[in-house]
Parts: structure tokens; sequence; C-alpha cells
């Protein structure tokens, strides 16, 4: 599951923003499919754990969402480019470290 269908999501969620209410359908498709549209009494929270922590590794998306935001972020401040797109960032962050004073 994760390497055909989830990861065409995954790709989008690096160039798109998905909407909340896309990535609840798709955590609902992803429940439907594991526990074949039969009531589920495990809550979704215990799901996504890890096996060892007893859930069964199933994939969070909110959290994934957040995770790749933070790495482009990271990207964009770690680049080497003298570009607008590099440039506009730093500076931002550089005004909130140094009390509002723009450098």
């Amino acid at each position: 599951m994760k390497s055909l269908g989830l990861s065409n999501l995954f790709y989008a969620m690096d160039v798109i923003n998905i909407k909340q209410e896309h990535i609840n359908a798709v955590n609902a498709i992803i429940r439907d499919f594991i526990w074949d549209t039969h009531a589920c009494n495990v809550d979704h929270k215990i799901c996504v754990l890890p096996r060892e922590l007893g859930g069964i590794g199933l994939p969070d998306l909110e959290i994934i969402k957040k995770v790749k935001r933070i790495k482009m972020l990271i990207n964009i401040l770690n680049a080497k480019s003298d570009e607008l797109w590099s440039i506009i960032p730093k500076k931002a962050l550089k005004c909130l470290d140094n009390k509002w004073v723009i450098i």
C-alpha cells in the first residue's frame, strides 16, 4: 500500500498543500481497506503507532504533512542560492531572531 498509493500522495504533499478534508478522506479509505469495511473498535491514534508500541504502523498523514513542510523549510534555508525564493525566508527568520531588526 505504501509503495503504490501513498507514494503518489506523499509526492503531492511535497508540491501542494493537501486540505484536511482530503487527508480525512484518505484516512477513511485506508481504514476501510485495512478493516474490510467492518466496524473498527481501535482508535486511529493507536493504529498509527509502531508495532513495538502496540499499533499496526499505519502512516499518520497529518504528521507526514507537517514533517514535509519542515523539511522544505530546512532545504530552503540550507540552499546556497542567491535567488529571491531562498533569500526571503532567511531574512524573515533573521528578523525574528534579531528582535525584528532586518539585516
